[in-house]
């Protein structure tokens, strides 16, 4: 029994071999006539890829026997549409060389963009340095205006002295702002004014005290607020509002111990008596 089974796969394997046989047979069969029949089908693409014009046949009649039969068109190289490797290759030069010029122009573009960067940051710096000379000789000229205007004040006059005290505001504010650009840079005209407007600004606060002083004790509410408006101008107007404040209340403090004081309530019974 396994004899004879194993008999008929070998026989089965051996009639299949030979149905593959066939198949190849027909096959190559096939490919010869077709590369008879044919033979740009079979090597066109081949040819066309490589450069070469492939004839191509046109159908024109058919005949009695099925058969078709036509006209053979030989297709010059200029009427092709396919792409070719030679084309190919054509078109990868042109662009390497568009490359190559393209670089070479954007170097050129940034070699000339870079100059151009570096002389304006020049311009710019030059242009800098000009503007911090022009905004320090306006400071000059306005030192001098108001130092001009401080000989005309006087001090113990309360207008004058409100007007000398914006004028001594004025100039310690661009005395900082020079100042501010370092020692070495400082012009001498403004080292001149310097101590003359240091002076000034002494002699306004020391007049400014005297009269707040004097209205905080005597005055009335008018003339200490024209006194606290020096101080405004001054830039301390909180310092010297509240030392009105304190003084204020050390009176008022001072006024009811005076009344609440054991002699001032004898007194005041004897006088209801």
């Amino acid at each position: 029994g396994e004899g004879s089974s194993g008999g008929g796969v070998q026989q089965r394997a051996t009639e299949a071999l030979a149905e593959v046989d066939r198949k190849l047979v027909l096959v190559h069969s096939l490919a010869e006539r077709v590369s008879r029949t044919s033979p740009e089908a079979v090597a066109g693409p081949l040819l066309r890829l490589h450069g070469y014009a492939v004839a191509s046949s046109t159908p024109t009649a058919e005949g009695a026997d099925g058969e078709t039969k036509g006209e053979v068109e030989h297709a010059s190289p200029s009427s092709t549409t396919t792409t070719t490797l030679v084309a190919t290759r054509d078109r990868c030069r042109r662009l390497q060389r568009q490359g190559e010029m393209m670089e070479s122009v954007a170097k050129r573009v940034e070699a000339s963009l870079g100059r151009g960067l570096g002389r304006m940051e020049a311009a710019t710096g030059r242009l800098g340095r000009v503007l911090q000379l022009s905004a320090t000789l306006k400071r000059i000229l306005r030192l001098q205006f108001e130092s001009s205007k401080l000989s005309n004040y006087d001090l113990e006059d309360l207008r004058d002295l409100t007007r000398a005290a914006a004028a001594v505001a004025v100039m310690e504010d661009l005395l900082g702002q020079v100042k501010d650009l370092g020692e070495d840079a400082e012009p001498t005209v403004v080292k001149a004014l310097r101590p003359e407007a240091e002076a000034t600004a002494a002699a306004v606060r020391k007049a400014a005290g005297k009269l707040l002083e004097k209205h905080q004790s005597g005055a009335g509410v008018v003339q200490l607020g024209a006194t606290l408006q020096v101080y405004y101008h001054l830039g301390e107007l909180p310092d010297a509002a509240w030392s009105a404040v304190r003084y204020g209340l050390s009176q008022a403090e001072e006024a009811s111990e005076h009344f609440w004081s054991p002699v001032a309530l004898g007194a005041l019974m004897e006088q209801a008596q």
